[in-house]
């Protein structure tokens, strides 16, 4: 057995042995083969977690840049307000603004745990919630979903859904 291999069974055991590695020069001493070969595992078994859970977010901010269009006589006191473009982009001010925030975790092959958060803020008013649903396929052309937010409005909702063809599908909400 060469150096590497006997580096990588060293830590890894068999396992280890049967995984495709990237070897780097052969000029490295085992210690160094064996501090590459973890550093390589770690980031595989990082990556595989990752992959379990599937992570997904999203921010939106919409402004409000209206005033930058505006022609003077829509002014009550046209002469107080300045109208140079630097003036006009100062008055941009935020609209709304969204953020969300999901994660999706599998139970089993069949069955998912989907948590959410989400809040929005629009005049400087906002409010947000925190859902979580279950999703669970029966077949290939059965599935169902049950899911609930955790705050102020609590809301509870159910899905189900049957895909008849690849153009027809007929979905039950309550």
């Amino acid at each position: 057995m060469d150096t590497g291999r006997r580096a990588v069974y060293d830590s890894l055991g068999e396992e280890g042995l049967r995984t495709s590695w990237e070897v780097g020069p052969r000029n490295k001493s085992p210690e160094e083969l064996r501090r590459h070969f973890q550093r390589e595992a770690y980031e595989k078994r990082i990556l595989q977690a990752e992959s379990l859970v599937k992570s997904k977010g999203d921010v939106s901010i919409a402004l409000d840049a209206r005033a930058v269009f505006l022609d003077r006589s829509v002014f009550d006191k046209p002469e107080l307000v300045k109208h140079d473009l630097v003036s006009r982009i100062r008055r941009v001010r935020p609209g709304r603004i969204t953020m969300q925030h999901s994660f999706e975790v599998p139970l089993n092959k069949k069955t998912q745990m989907v948590w959410s958060g989400q809040m929005a803020s629009k005049g400087g008013r906002g409010g947000g919630n925190v859902l979580g649903t279950i999703k669970h396929q029966y077949s290939p052309k059965v599935w169902a979903e049950l899911g609930s937010s955790f705050l102020n409005p609590r809301i509870v909702t159910g899905k189900a859904g049957y895909i008849m063809d690849e153009n027809t599908c007929v979905t039950l909400v309550k």
